[in-house]
């Protein structure tokens, strides 16, 4: 009878553990948490170890997990832990340690997600997802391949991406990056982010990609290339950048410093500074960066060299002669025949040719002006970049304030020729500057069901008062001609100062809805309100000014709008509204099916603005075995910007369009990426896109004569491949990424579309690049990373048909770097070399390129170095 009853007991026992196991339910996690709390670790494995072992959900598995591992960390058995939080990473590959979370536990989840061969990214259907299921063509850049590879500023890891044409000016812009085939204006089809806040200009679209951005406060950066706008709205057109810098509760330590400098060749030089920390209740950080360099010194090129001697070759015939149709005009003039002799052809025609003593004026007087000084400076060529960045953070719990502030001076010697302006030194530069200042709040409403976040933003993008264009008006360039030699005018140098402001306030309402495993919904809706300048602010000074500062208040005394006011003021209200949806259905292990939409409408004053449009998204993805293959469709829209609709350059375009609709896009990827092991993956994506509406500048009738005046009117073709290629073995990392693009152009003939093709100029068929990353000793890092451009077509038969340069040969660049940990505890140095073969090498001018007013190439830089020491804490 006391055996029975024995059984029985230990029978009610089982029951009652099985139960416990089956159940696992909440009221036991609590349980548990209270029991680590108070330091019962013994009774917090009773509890939970039955826990992995039952039905319970994922959330409640994940919980067991996180509450198993701190304890194991409490006892210091640091394999069992980490065990622990690789279990939880196999359910969650995305799980972030909390604000409180013990720093050694945030370190595991860390560590073991860098390991993992998945990559999660948030920047396509803003929220985190697998980059390999996600509706889109992604890469995504780590903070570790920045750290190795050496870069000194963010727009150098581009040249390592595939489906990027960059022609860096060093001039205007830093760069103007291409991303698929587009050759545009400017940079501004892509849309940059910064922690998900857009950072191109309001008033240009133009993302200004150069040295200003730090590399010490980068996590990653997520690419996307094709069509956004499902998401993101309008001008997330060929693609979005998303810069995403450190949480500031991420460190492993409750103060974490990471600080470096670096010198190198140009008179190159930058700080670069990061600092976070935690207390019990909020987490902060702080980042600053300064960058300047000199740049090369292009002056022994013809196209910078300011060299008066350049002014003998000019045919002043060709540009003072006067026909038989303008005779009448100019020969009562009482120099005429001081500067003309009249010669009469075969058929009777008169004409009249410039004498010796007309030509010697006109170049006397155009080498003349070279030997001027201008603002207080001699006219010879200098360059350089100068730039400073803040960022900070602060956190508590839910809630996020952040902010960045950047300014860049660019020397804009580059962008035009000697024939046409003067270089930074005499007051030629762009410096524009850009803050925004947000707050973030996000909260899981329903557990491992339900999340919401609301970001409201507010931006300011501007010119500062240093911003200038310093031109000369001369006899070979056609701003003196027949008239002014006729009065015996001298060339003339005249300095005009530029101004834009523009701001916006935007609030965005997101949530993320996941009622179970199968459907995982996205919706959000945001308002944007924009006060946004039409037309440059200009301020003209004249050349007898020596000292530029001490003319900025009478300078802005008497700005104006160039070219004058557009009716109803220079500044204008625009109300957007957008709202969107993207779900994602399960449909079996290996499936999923995306679908979604964005409508946005757009009112600009009271009736302006092009009013509604809606942008859709479908996906397939399939992913058996190790298989991925994906076929997205979508659609964007780039809303023409102001600077686009509004500015004018007096004699060369004198009309604005503020009706210029929105241009569209329609775009295909289709992908197959294949898992040859844990550590090697290989894909490859064609992708197609069709433009409409593309903005072109063509000539319309004015005033008698003709004027350009930009108009929506072009059509874009382009196709490509791009290919990726990734693999980890031991202490060596290797890539390699091929693209292939063949951009077509319809043509346009005398203002209207025709029937021919052009390629798109500027942008190379063919790109390769590869590299090799070896780590020996745990403490000595050495990166070799190779880029192959093939030939990019320009000048004639293509759309840049000005450029007299030509096609651009194909070149090949080595880059190196090397880097030597601890030498002292936390100080590493690091150099890196680029262009190792010392290649003579150019990229193409920016806008017509046309040799004349635009510089036609840019010789880039030779051989170079940059020595880092850096300091972690």
């Amino acid at each position: 009878m006391k055996l029975l009853k024995s059984l029985a007991a230990l029978t009610i026992a089982f029951l009652q553990y099985s139960a416990v196991a089956q159940e696992c339910d909440d009221l036991q996690l609590s349980a548990a948490q209270r029991k680590f709390e108070t330091g019962n670790f013994e009774q917090v494995f009773e509890l939970l170890t039955p826990c992995l072992k039952s039905s319970a959900n994922a959330q409640q598995k994940v919980v067991a997990l996180r509450l198993l591992a701190l304890s194991n960390f409490a006892l210091d058995s640091v394999e069992d832990a980490y065990a622990n939080v690789s279990a939880l990473l196999d359910i969650n590959p995305d799980y972030q340690a909390g604000l409180f979370d013990p720093p050694r536990f945030a370190e595991a989840i860390q560590k073991l997600q860098r390991k993992n061969t998945s990559i999660f990214v948030t920047s396509v259907s803003k929220k985190a997802e697998d980059i390999k299921l996600t509706p889109g063509t992604v890469v995504v850049i780590t903070e570790e391949q920045i750290r190795d590879r050496g870069y000194a500023d963010i727009e150098a890891l581009f040249s390592d991406l595939p489906g990027f044409d960059i022609s860096r000016l060093y001039g205007l812009f830093y760069s103007n990056v291409y991303q698929r085939g587009y050759r545009a204006t400017n940079a501004d089809r892509t849309l940059l982010l910064v922690d998900g806040v857009e950072d191109n200009d309001l008033w240009n679209n133009v993302f200004y990609l150069g040295a200003q951005y730090p590399l010490s406060n980068i996590q990653q950066v997520e690419v996307i290339y094709g069509p956004a706008s499902t998401i993101y709205g309008p001008n997330a057109f060929v693609g979005v950048i998303n810069i995403i810098t450190k949480d500031p509760a991420g460190g492993d330590k409750p103060i974490n410093v990471h600080a470096e400098t670096g010198y190198g060749t140009y008179n190159t030089s930058y700080f670069d500074v990061y600092a976070s920390g935690k207390t019990e209740n909020v987490a902060m950080s702080f980042t600053a960066r300064r960058y300047s360099s000199e740049l090369r010194d292009l002056s022994g090129f013809e196209e910078h060299n300011y060299s008066p001697d350049d002014y003998n070759q000019t045919n002043y015939n060709n540009l003072l002669d006067i026909s038989n149709a303008d005779l009448g005009t100019y020969i009562t003039h009482p120099n005429f025949n001081n500067f003309y002799n009249i010669v009469v052809d075969g058929n009777g025609d008169s004409s009249a040719v410039a004498n010796n003593q007309a030509i010697a004026f006109a170049r006397n007087g155009d080498q003349a002006a070279l030997g001027r000084n201008i603002n207080g400076q001699p006219v010879t060529y200098n360059n350089l970049t100068d730039n400073v960045y803040f960022n900070g953070k602060i956190r508590f719990s839910n809630f996020t304030l952040g902010g960045q502030y950047w300014k860049v001076y660019n020397g804009a010697t580059n962008y035009r020729t000697d024939r046409y302006v003067g270089t930074v030194g005499n007051g030629l530069q762009l410096v524009p500057v850009q803050y925004f200042l947000y707050g973030d709040y996000s909260k899981e409403l329903i557990k491992d069901k339900l999340f919401v976040q609301n970001k409201l933003q507010y931006r300011v993008t501007a010119y500062d008062d240093e911003t200038g264009i310093t031109s000369i008006s001369n006899y070979d360039n056609g701003g003196l001609g027949v008239q002014a030699l006729l009065d015996s005018t001298q060339p003339s140098w005249l300095s005009i100062q530029l101004y834009q402001y523009s701001q916006q306030t935007r609030n965005e309402l997101k949530f993320n809805y996941i009622p179970n495993d199968r459907l995982d919904i996205v919706i959000g809706a945001e308002y944007r309100n924009s006060l946004v300048q039409g037309n440059y602010i200009a301020g003209i000074y004249p050349e007898s000014v020596t000292n530029r500062a001490d003319t900025l208040d009478a300078v802005s005394e008497v700005g104006a709008v160039l070219g004058g006011s557009p009716p109803g003021g220079n500044t204008f209200k625009i109300s957007e509204i957008g709202v969107y949806a993207q779900a994602t259905y399960k449909a079996s292990s290996w499936l999923n099916i995306i679908a979604g939409s964005r409508y946005d409408y757009n009112r600009i004053r009271a009736t302006g603005g092009y009013g509604s449009i809606v942008n859709p998204r479908l996906g397939l993805i399939a992913y058996p075995r190790n298989f991925v293959v994906k076929a997205i469709y979508a659609t964007a829209f780039q809303n023409a910007s102001n600077w686009t609709k509004f500015s004018t350059a007096p004699g060369v375009r004198d009309l604005t369009n503020p009706t210029l609709p929105p241009e569209e896009v329609d775009n295909i990827d289709l992908s197959l990426g294949y898992r040859f092991s844990p550590t090697l993956f290989g894909e490859v994506v064609y992708y197609r896109s069709n433009y409409s509406g593309s903005v072109f500048s063509v000539n319309v009738p004015y005033q008698g004569g003709t004027t350009s005046q930009n108009q929506a009117i072009g059509q874009l073709q382009i196709q490509g491949v791009q290919a990726n290629l990734n693999w980890t073995k031991n202490n060596y990392r290797f890539y390699f990424n091929y693209t292939y693009c063949d951009p077509r152009n319809t043509k346009i003939v005398e203002g209207e579309l025709s029937d021919e093709e052009e390629r798109v100029g500027d942008i190379a068929s063919h790109r390769a690049n590869a590299g090799v990353n070896a780590r020996y000793f745990n403490r000595l890092n050495i990166n070799l990373r190779a880029n192959y451009v093939g030939v990019r077509p320009s000048g004639e038969g293509t759309s840049v048909s000005a450029n007299p340069h030509g096609d651009f040969e194909a070149f090949f660049l080595l880059n190196a770097s090397i880097r030597i940990e601890n030498l002292l505890k936390g100080f590493h140095l690091q150099l890196g070399c680029n262009n190792m073969l010392d290649l003579e090498y150019s990229d193409p001018g920016m806008r017509t390129a046309d040799g004349v007013g635009y510089t036609a190439e840019i010789p880039q830089k030779r051989i170079n170095f940059m020595l880092k020491a850096i300091y972690t804490l």
